[in-house]
């Protein structure tokens, strides 16, 4: 069976429904979206805070330290361990999985995606780059040793982490289950990377465009300082708690998010069956791409929608007012899995390092404009829209 039919993302039909419900049901079980996780993405957020304090007042960027202190809390419930940022193997490892997505190996080329067929006329791999296959290698040996170990120290009736439960799963499948034999081995790998993917680069990323926003908008970071100090003051971290009483870092947030479009197309989607939309049809078997930057976008919906602008998402009163046309996590039954845990892990990250730093350009360098119009060649996008790379300096608030 090919890779792209199994685990989560890619995967579909009968699959696709065990494999999500699993995930979902379990995921949840060991904290996954839920406040009880707020320790213990705080504690990463002040991590990454103690990292950057080293680089302080000086040209820098926001690098790879960032994707690891993101993923460990997803890490931690996957197979119940953290990634170090000051671990050279560690780091490597992060660093093949930035290459491996902006090379194409999360989904791979965008024209890929929307027309499948093209990959049964060459040789498999033919369209992969040599970085990509690196990439994929060193995050499947870092997965290696956590499923081998866990493979000989699972205790069914005690599980650690998820990757216990589904290797339990595995143990008590039948033969027609997705769980089951060779097929469940390699759904078990796939969803692991599926996650440890997915979980890293979309946050990160989305963290990324919200300080490019910020070094364009100072005045923005400068009300959001006030917010901070007037909220949660100097003497303690921002919390879960705070966020209601926080009605200009939630529009920030919805408008990072409506402004980036990380996941512009989404993922590709196939139907089942015909379909008739605006007297058209749609035959069974069709990839279908949705155009959510179209949707975030909308001029008829958001005024000025190129402008980056939080203020479109306060009231008269200054209240946060969400919007049914920011879909960052996609909308049906297969929206992002990994949506609760990927708002609490932008909020609390996002708060600290503005709670904590000011971010202003490098004089005289230019910053990279943030305008949907403006293709910057020298930024790949496969299946997310990633961030122009830049420089700023970082200063630490009094």
């Amino acid at each position: 069976r090919r890779s792209s039919d199994l685990g989560l993302l890619f995967s579909s039909g009968t699959i696709h429904k065990e494999q999500r419900r699993f995930a979902l049901r379990n995921l949840r079980d060991f904290g996954f979206g839920k406040s009880s996780m707020e320790e213990m993405i705080q504690n990463e957020a002040s991590k990454l805070c103690r990292s950057i304090e080293k680089e302080l007042d000086r040209p820098t960027q926001l690098d790879s330290k960032l994707n690891i202190s993101i993923l460990n809390a997803l890490w931690t419930i996957l197979v119940g361990e953290e990634l170090d940022m000051e671990n050279p193997e560690d780091l490597k490892v992060v660093n093949a999985l930035n290459d491996f997505v902006r090379t194409g190996g999360f989904g791979g080329h965008i024209l890929l995606q929307a027309f499948p067929f093209i990959l049964k006329l060459f040789p498999a791999n033919f369209f992969v780059p040599e970085k990509v296959k690196t990439g994929l290698d060193l995050i499947k040996n870092l997965c290696r040793p956590y499923r081998e170990d866990h493979q000989q120290t699972v205790d069914t009736d005690n599980p650690r982490d998820f990757l216990d439960v589904y290797i339990a799963a595995r143990a008590a499948a039948g033969t027609n289950s997705s769980f089951h034999g060779v097929a469940g081995s390699q759904n078990e790998e796939i969803n692991l990377l599926d996650m440890f993917i997915a979980g890293a680069e979309t946050t990160s990323t989305t963290i990324t465009w919200g300080i490019l926003y910020m070094l364009h908008h100072p005045e923005i970071m400068d009300r959001l300082h006030q917010e901070l100090d007037d909220v949660v003051g100097r003497d303690r971290l921002p919390s879960l708690e705070d966020e209601p009483q926080m009605p200009l870092m939630s529009a920030t947030l919805h408008e990072i998010h409506r402004s980036a479009a990380i996941v512009y197309f989404g993922v590709p989607h196939s139907n089942s069956v015909d379909i008739d939309v605006g007297g058209y049809t749609i035959p069974k078997g069709s990839t279908i791409m949705a155009n959510i930057m179209q949707v975030m976008q909308n001029k008829d919906v958001f005024d000025n929608p190129d402008i980056f602008n939080p203020d479109r998402f306060l009231d008269s009163e200054g209240q946060f007012r969400s919007s049914p046309h920011v879909i960052p996590f996609l909308v049906g039954k297969r929206f992002c899995l990994g949506s609760s845990l990927a708002e609490k892990e932008l909020f609390l990250f996002f708060s600290q390092l503005l709670h904590t730093f000011s971010f202003k350009p490098i004089p005289g360098q230019k910053i990279p404009s943030y305008s949907t119009k403006l293709r910057d060649e020298s930024t790949p996008n496969g299946i997310i829209r990633f961030c122009p790379q830049y420089n700023l300096i970082i200063s630490k608030r009094q």
